[in-house]
């Protein structure tokens, strides 16, 4: 009887084995990506299962020979064996079908210090690896599996010995054999012990679970079942301690026609916080597949699955929303300044503004770097969705103080509806990428409602970004000189270099166009030396020819960020043989305040600057955030009048009255004034009744080329 039995529980539990592994090892490898799998477990030298995934390299008659060197040194080491490039390998045996195997990984399946067989995963597709940290929890998860599945089969060998009970239905008392006298806590000398059933719940069964007991025990009286089904629930043991436990029963009748019901009780605690383990680890594991680690927010797998499902449901009917992509402006700079230590917190920040400010019924992705995805399911008009993205960058305009230093965060919002913009996932993300390039194409802060005409654009955009690359390595970039005019007796006191781009593609392309590709494109640095170096050669030539003026060119934020920023003007200088005060940098207000530095970084930077005899002019002056502060702070000797105020005079009063009180502020602090996009005689006039000191525009002369703008120099007569 012994033996039939164990036969019988053998065979059981090798197909249990098989069941779990075909069930469970597709699970493992599926956060893998890869299609092509393998599992042997063995028992007593004997292999009781061998699964593998369908149409792989595993299902070869060859497998085992050709990986036979890599059981071998597994067996011998008793770690996984990984391997990449598996081609390089110098143990490979070669094999037509193996040899399209780029990268193979085979762990140990061990249980009780023996090798009880092994798991293979392996890639076909180009440079897709496992990292050290994925082959780590790989190897742990199997270690749970094996310990679950082949320690269970220990277990269930003693079963006949393990737990017995017998419930006797006439009088309601339950026989309690020895193991599960032990398994409760009872001491009792004689082996047994005898207990009402009312008690043993009572006294032994953890009270959410005793639910359990009395539905089985109303299943015997009201259907006499002849099996009962298995039963997981808890005990609580005497010393107060939880265990799980498993139990089963049959019904049998005695000679003298009595009903009993007999049944063995099994201890799987263990097994129940083993499955518990590898049950946090699959979540472990989802979450890495599906979670971003910075900002704990769904990634980009999770947002794609996500949004395709509500794709799906529109398409069948269900109520649209809105998507919006939120990408952070000037992110890198704050890297590139400070480390992506900042960097990191400022987009842990953004997320959580974006929780905070969309609330929890949002969906809401950190798809990669300063990029974030959130859906709002709903009906919504205009108004609602510009006020969300209103509040939304008053949040993140708030002051952030991270790692002690402060920052104003500002994002461009690209806005799409579905199902109108889009009913697909593809198509949806798309257009509202399409918004937010063409709302940080406006400038920063700023967000924009996809419209079809962006699709043209964002395609013409990709068109030049290749283009920019082209042109820089053809000369296609050249500079032109706008000429700047004392007021007083129209004197050339200097000029504005400006980047221009005549493509043989495309023709002349605006500035507005192609400057911000030029740092999309990586070559801030190459293009910006390339400019001051130029822009230097020409004013070395004016020198040549007897002028003292000064030519000034224009820096970016990312210029003004970089480290060697100071050394790369100096330098260049030097090769040219160009004075100090020969040579002069415009910034922006904006720049000032969008390249993230904190005011005593950037007043020490310019001031360097102006320390060594250069000229430093603020550009754009009054259309950015806080142009006293930047007046009082940083060193500049000129400030430039933007062109909307100039273009004001002639209007209104109060708008001269404007215009007249920028001029005397800026006098007052005792900073020059140059009165940018000068076209009319009545705007001159009056920029000269009000002591302007210099003019720069058409009213005098165009951007002109290298030779033109010598040409004007020699021409130019100043007035008595």
């Amino acid at each position: 009887m012994r033996c039939t039995t164990v036969h019988y529980i053998d065979a059981v539990i090798t197909k249990g084995i098989h069941d779990l592994l075909q069930q469970h090892i597709p699970h493992l490898v599926k956060a893998c990506h890869t299609a092509q799998y393998f599992a042997c477990i063995c028992i007593h030298d004997d292999i009781v299962c061998h699964v593998q995934s369908p149409t792989s390299v595993f299902e070869r008659d060859s497998m085992r020979r050709v990986l036979q060197p890599i059981f071998r040194q597994m067996r011998q080491t008793g770690k996984a064996v990984v391997i990449y490039p598996y081609l390089a390998w110098p143990l490979r045996i070669p094999d037509p079908d193996f040899d399209t195997i780029r990268h193979i990984a085979v762990f140990p399946v061990q249980y009780a210090g023996n090798l009880a067989g092994s798991i293979g995963i392996a890639f076909a597709a180009e440079g897709t690896v496992l990292h050290p940290h994925e082959i780590q929890l790989i190897q742990e998860l199997i270690d749970m599996y094996a310990q679950f599945i082949l320690g269970c089969r220990n277990i269930t060998f003693s079963i006949p010995e393990t737990g017995i009970w017998i419930y006797n239905t006439e009088n309601s008392m339950l026989t309690m054999g020895r193991e599960l006298c032990d398994i409760c806590g009872i001491t009792t000398a004689c082996g047994t012990t005898k207990i009402a059933v009312d008690e043993y719940i009572k006294k032994f069964v953890y009270p959410d679970d005793r639910w359990k007991i009395r539905q089985i025990r109303k299943q015997i009286r009201q259907e006499g079942s002849a099996k009962l089904n298995e039963v997981q629930h808890r005990v609580v043991r005497t010393d107060g301690t939880v265990r799980y436990i498993l139990t089963q029963g049959i019904s049998v009748k005695t000679l003298d026609g009595q009903q009993d019901v007999c049944g063995f009780t099994r201890d799987i605690t263990t097994q129940v916080d083993t499955e518990k383990k590898k049950r946090q680890h699959e979540r472990r594991i989802e979450r890495m597949a599906y979670y971003d680690s910075l900002t704990q927010l769904p990634n980009r797998r999770y947002m794609g699955k996500w949004l395709h499902q509500e794709m799906r449901l529109v398409r069948k009917g269900t109520m649209g929303g809105i998507v919006l992509f939120i990408d952070i402006d000037n992110l890198k700079i704050v890297n590139d300044t400070y480390g992506h230590e900042y960097g990191d917190q400022l987009i842990i920040a953004t997320g959580k503004c974006i929780r905070d400010v969309l609330g929890p019924d949002a969906f809401v992705a950190h798809m990669s770097g300063d990029e974030f995805i959130a859906v709002l399911h709903g009906a919504y008009t205009r108004d609602p969705i510009q006020h969300i993205v209103g509040r939304l960058h008053r949040s993140l305009q708030k002051k952030h103080e991270i790692l002690g230093i402060s920052f104003h965060l500002t994002a461009s919002i690209g806005i799409a509806e579905y199902p109108k913009d889009g009913n697909t996932t593809e198509e949806i993300l798309k257009n509202v990428d399409n918004a937010m390039h063409a709302a940080k194409k406006n400038g920063k802060g700023q967000y924009r409602f996809y419209v079809p005409a962006m699709q043209d654009a964002a395609f013409k955009k990709i068109q030049l970004l290749e283009g920019v690359y082209d042109a820089f390595d053809n000369n296609e970039f050249f500079l032109v000189y706008q000429p700047q005019i004392v007021a007083a007796d129209t004197s050339v006191i200097g000029f504005e270099a400006l980047l221009r781009w005549n493509s043989p593609v495309y023709g002349c392309i605006s500035p507005s166009q192609f400057i911000s590709l030029i740092g999309q494109a990586g070559l801030t640095r190459s293009m910006g030396t390339w400019v001051f170096k130029t822009a230097c050669q020409f004013a070395r030539r004016l020198l040549d020819q007897g002028w003292n003026g000064c030519v000034h060119v224009n820096i970016s934020p990312m210029q003004l960020a970089m480290d060697d920023f100071v050394d790369m003007l100096l330098q260049v200088m030097q090769e040219t043989r160009v004075p100090l005060c020969n040579m002069g940098i415009e910034i922006t207000e904006d720049a000032c305040m969008a390249c993230f530095m904190s005011m005593e970084k950037i007043v020490e930077k310019i001031r360097k600057v102006t320390d060594v005899g250069m000229h430093l002019a603020m550009d754009d002056f009054g259309t950015g955030y806080s142009s006293l502060t930047l007046l009082n702070q940083l060193p500049f000797d000129t400030i430039k009048i933007d062109k909307s105020f100039i273009d004001k005079i002639g209007t209104t009063v109060s708008d001269e009255k404007l215009v007249s009180s920028i001029i005397q502020m800026i006098h007052a602090v005792h900073k020059k004034v140059v009165a940018e996009g000068v076209e009319t005689e009545q705007q001159l006039a009056f920029l000269r009744v009000h002591h302007c000191d210099v003019i720069q525009g058409y009213v005098y002369s165009k951007p002109l080329t290298e030779e033109k703008a010598m040409e004007f120099l020699l021409t130019a007569q100043p007035s008595t």
